[in-house]
């Protein structure tokens, strides 16, 4: 019969044992001693771990950001060097322009001068389209805004709110974004400047519709940054004619409505970036057209009013930053109508009882709202009949009163 018997020295154990905790311990401390840091592992403190690692990435994201500002420092380094030397052209146009308009010049020094004027027009628009920016174009408008909050974000924080971005916009500094006619077009070759006293318009030989036209509004609908017509028809629908940018217009093939329009206005109703319209109609309630942002309008579906209206304005007379409506009507009161933002209106106020055949929106009083002014009109017919006396037929003079009033001066509201 075997006997196993295990041995064990427990002196040896004990003393194993205290040889590895001072041995943890020391390189506890060496670590801290090589780092500089209390805690190296969340061994050394789970809570106070949680709160360094925090700290450190907010460290990181902050020193990211930075590098985010001083990338954005470049940037517009490198646009302010693209529009000091557009200043400069800009300024020798400008003489150029001041030089060819006295009397002393003939023709052919003018036409010499606009070819040094076009030459520095297009040079102007090369630099714009050149100046670019880690692959991306800083002055050709391609990041511009139309809501004021810019197009260029930039990650000036650690965290994700406002308080840590910053957005702007760069102008649009090419000679259409600057405003500067393009003299390769159609409709400026029907514009003969000759000198400033002689400006002659030609016919472009197009006839757009066949109906009896009211009003017409001029916009880019089709957002292709040319400007098209929409026509406020009488006697047939309204029509939308689409610019192929050398202003040769074609019919867009949209008949808007049936009723007997008597004015338009384009803009932003309903906050999406292109234009829509509101139309002033007389048998009818005006209508609110949305624009899909290709030209295609739709009917909203109200029905503003009940009256005739010759004229509508669209405005922010409420300060909230989107586009209301003021119309002038000639069956009752003119009418505010206020948007919630989206497009969708509600009757306000109704203002004055006369006819009024129009109505512009300004700040007239300098208080930095929108005022209303209103031009009214009338008259008190005479109606010439024959009435038989005895025998013979006079000519009598019989006053009818037609439901207008006498003339009556434009009215101001504020």
């Amino acid at each position: 019969m075997s006997i196993f018997a295990l041995r064990s020295n427990g002196l040896a154990s004990s003393a194993y044992k205290n040889l590895s905790r001072a041995q943890t311990s020391l390189t506890d401390n060496i670590s801290r001693l090589a780092s500089g840091l209390r805690i190296n592992k969340t061994a050394d403190d789970s809570a106070g771990s949680n709160v360094s690692v925090r700290m450190d990435n907010q460290v990181s994201g902050m020193a990211q950001a930075n590098r985010n500002a001083q990338d954005t420092n470049n940037l517009l380094a490198t646009a302010e060097s693209g529009l000091s030397d557009i200043s400069d052209i800009l300024g020798k146009m400008r003489e150029l322009s001041v030089q060819a308009s006295t009397d002393t010049l003939n023709d052919n020094d003018r036409a010499s001068i606009n070819l040094e004027f076009q030459a520095l027009k297009d040079e102007l628009t090369r630099i714009s389209n050149a100046t670019e920016y880690n692959g991306m174009n800083v002055l050709n408008g391609s990041y511009q805004s139309d809501d004021g909050r810019g197009q260029w974000r930039i990650q000036i924080g650690a965290d994700n709110d406002a308080n840590n971005q910053h957005q702007f916009s760069l102008i649009d500094a090419t000679a259409t974004g600057l405003g500067l006619q393009d003299s390769t077009s159609s409709v400026e070759s029907s514009l003969e400047i000759t000198s400033p006293s002689n400006v002659t318009f030609t016919d472009s030989g197009q006839s757009l519709g066949s109906s009896s036209s009211f009003n017409v509004e001029l916009g880019d609908v089709d957002d292709d940054g040319d400007l098209d017509a929409f026509v406020a028809n009488a006697n047939q629908a309204n029509k939308v004619w689409i610019n192929d940018g050398s202003g040769n217009f074609t019919d867009s093939g949209q008949s808007l409505g049936a009723s007997y329009s008597q004015g338009v206005e384009l803009g932003d109703v309903d906050d999406d970036g292109d234009l829509d319209a509101l139309v002033a109609n007389r048998d009818q309630a005006n209508k609110v057209w949305i624009n899909d942002g290709s030209g295609s309008f739709t009917d909203s579906g109200q029905s503003l009013g009940s009256s005739s209206s010759f004229n509508v304005e669209l405005g922010d007379v409420d300060g909230d930053g989107d586009l209301d409506a003021f119309a002038a009507n000639a069956g009752q009161g003119n009418k505010v109508w206020i948007n919630d933002g989206n497009g969708t209106f509600t009757e306000g106020q109704s203002l004055g009882s006369s006819i009024s055949y129009d109505v512009e929106l300004g700040d007239v009083d300098d208080d930095g709202d929108l005022d209303a002014f209103v031009t009214n009109g009338g008259w008190t017919a005479k109606l010439i009949k024959p009435t038989k006396c005895g025998s013979t037929m006079a000519m009598v003079t019989s006053l009818i009163q037609v439901s207008l009033s006498e003339p009556q001066n434009p009215l101001v509201y504020h």
